[in-house]
């Protein structure tokens, strides 16, 4: 494993990003402070004291569509298995509190003339005094500080996602498990707005969203919870 960690650095997606030879070893990258993280949908991702960001390359899932929803298990059950804190998924790649608020999010770009993936990870881990006037309300991951450092947690969250892959078959059932908004109205935006109740995620990871009596698959999107909103 190469694991690189910055004590700044703009961008840990960009720096993997530009990085050679993807294919030879695993690669992780990771920091104390992240300054212009991506989001999905061109979104930013903010940094925040008690928050830590980082990278990777990996395999991905046989069904490639499926790979935010494994991390996304994998990132639950480590900080169940680790901390014993619960925490829950919204469609498609947010990490979330029990009670709804969100904590994480994943980012997944495929890796130029590599065969893997590069996956970003931004989490919440402590409560932060930041400015939430313009933001919905954030929720943190854990409580209060237990000794934390970012590059060894980071390779500690890295390691237990290469030694606790999810198989293909198994995958949908065990997000749907986690799932925040299971037979939860919702909207979902694509191109256009659609309200409707959340029936669970297909067989390659699309949102199947009843509408009126039909149940409608979504391969990308945005998920607006009513309850939220």
């Amino acid at each position: 494993m190469n694991h690189k960690h910055f004590k700044e650095i703009s961008s840990t997606q960009s720096f993997i990003r530009k990085y050679k030879d993807l294919d030879d070893k695993d690669l992780l990258v990771s920091c104390d402070k992240q300054n212009s993280g991506h989001g999905q949908y061109s979104r930013t991702w903010d940094q925040y004291e008690g928050g830590l960001c980082f990278s990777f390359t990996l395999m991905p899932c046989e069904i490639l569509t499926l790979s935010s929803l494994e991390i996304g298990i994998l990132i639950c059950h480590y900080f169940q298995s680790k901390y014993d804190t619960k925490l829950k998924l919204k469609w498609p790649n947010d990490i979330m509190t029990e009670t709804g608020n969100k904590c994480g999010g994943i980012i997944i770009n495929n890796a130029i003339n590599s065969k893997n993936i590069i996956v970003g990870v931004g989490l919440n881990l402590l409560p932060s005094n930041f400015d939430q006037s313009y933001k919905t309300t954030a929720g943190h991951i854990l409580s209060s500080s237990t000794n934390l450092n970012n590059q060894t947690l980071s390779l500690d969250i890295y390691n237990y996602i290469l030694n606790n892959r999810i198989l293909s078959n198994q995958i949908t059932h065990i997000w749907t498990k986690l799932c925040v908004h299971m037979n939860q109205p919702l909207t979902i935006k694509d191109e256009d707005s659609h309200s409707g109740i959340f029936k669970g995620v297909g067989k390659v990871g699309e949102a199947q969203i009843l509408i009126n009596n039909s149940v409608e698959s979504f391969y990308t999107g945005s998920l607006t919870l009513k309850e939220n909103s």
